[in-house]
């Protein structure tokens, strides 16, 4: 009880710390606004983009959100932020109208453009993906309870497991658990409410690839003692043989409160998007805008550290759309050659 209480006040400091910091950046933010860039918008058939965000209470949707509030407080360009099923979906809404922006991960964009993977059930391929800029990186975790009395992958055998929303990590999650040698009973759920299925039973465990630390994972630690499952080695370099888009990563121990080791896992790099036939200019401010103000989305989204020009090079799947391109080219930035468009 002790452990608890002391877990709790903890996190209440830091949330009214962070809460306190992006309420004054912002403020600055907001200050400066009365100077925002005026970005010629005559090429846009509409008044306001979209930004594809994501399952709602995600780390897609959070930063997502706090992209649009950003570049509204600099720009004249209006957003509206909505809920998706995650990457894959969005890629699909990205590729399809210039009008959508987004976030994703590199696999999704390779197996929307060749009709692979997520992609293969439609029968349709989805191009046209250019990226803006780097993220952060999305690892797969898997965890139950720690009175579960399940010790590893193998023990889930037969198991529900919640793999989160539909159209997230749903399919890939599925394949790692069939290198794994595992059969799951798969089951689809909000983040939020895959925490309180975990609690009260209705599944044995849950598993996710996302930024760390992400934020369902840490919140059932703050009333449940969970325990973290290990992904073994063979399936690992089983995976990495069969899609060197998802190489191996380690999760540092001291993420998670009950995290007892680096866990050893799989990563797929997050970035956001945009279509290619997104006016120049407008792709540019945005561009701009986020890369120098990236403590501001750090302060929104911790795991968001990685929105950085020096990261570009993790963005393998895509080119740069050219308005990016060309902020990235004014700063001296050196661009990847698979990436220049």
């Amino acid at each position: 009880m002790k452990r608890f209480w002391a877990i709790l006040v903890t996190a209440m400091m830091v949330l009214t710390l962070t809460a306190t910091a992006f309420a004054s950046d912002a403020s600055s933010t907001s200050s400066a606004s009365s100077e925002a860039e005026e970005v010629d918008l005559k090429n846009l058939s509409e008044d306001m983009l979209k930004i594809a965000g994501g399952a709602s209470g995600g780390m897609y949707f959070t930063l997502s959100t706090a992209i649009a509030q950003l570049v509204e407080e600099n720009t004249n360009i209006q957003f509206q932020v909505e809920a998706t099923e995650g990457g894959s979906a969005n890629v699909a809404q990205v590729s399809g109208n210039p009008l959508v922006l987004g976030m994703t991960s590199t696999p999704l964009v390779y197996e929307g453009e060749t009709g692979t993977g997520w992609a293969e059930s439609s029968g349709k391929t989805y191009e046209g993906i250019t990226a803006l800029f780097p993220c952060y990186p999305s690892a797969f975790a898997c965890y139950t309870l720690a009175d579960s009395g399940i010790e590893s992958i193998e023990d889930l055998e037969g198991k529900s497991v919640c793999l989160g929303p539909a159209g997230s990590s749903y399919n890939w999650q599925l394949k790692i658990y069939e290198a794994c040698g595992v059969e799951i009973k798969p089951v689809s759920l909000a983040w939020a409410d895959a925490v309180n299925a975990l609690k009260d039973g209705t599944v044995d465990a849950c598993s996710f690839s996302g930024a760390h630390p992400f934020a369902s994972c840490t919140e059932i630690q703050l009333t449940n003692e969970v325990k973290f499952l290990p992904l073994p080695d063979e399936a690992l370099e089983k995976l990495v043989e069969a899609d060197p888009t998802r190489p191996i990563v380690s999760i540092d121990a001291d993420t998670y409160t009950y995290m007892t080791e680096d866990y050893k896992t799989l990563c797929e790099y997050s970035f956001f998007m945009c279509n290619k036939d997104l006016p120049e200019d407008v792709a540019y401010a945005i561009t701009k805008i986020c890369m120098e103000n990236s403590d501001t989305l750090n302060l929104a989204v911790a795991a968001a550290k990685d929105i950085d020009p020096e990261k570009l090079s993790n963005i393998t799947t895509a080119k740069l759309h050219p308005g990016a391109y060309k902020y990235y080219q004014e700063i001296g930035v050196e661009v990847p050659e698979n990436m220049i468009p």
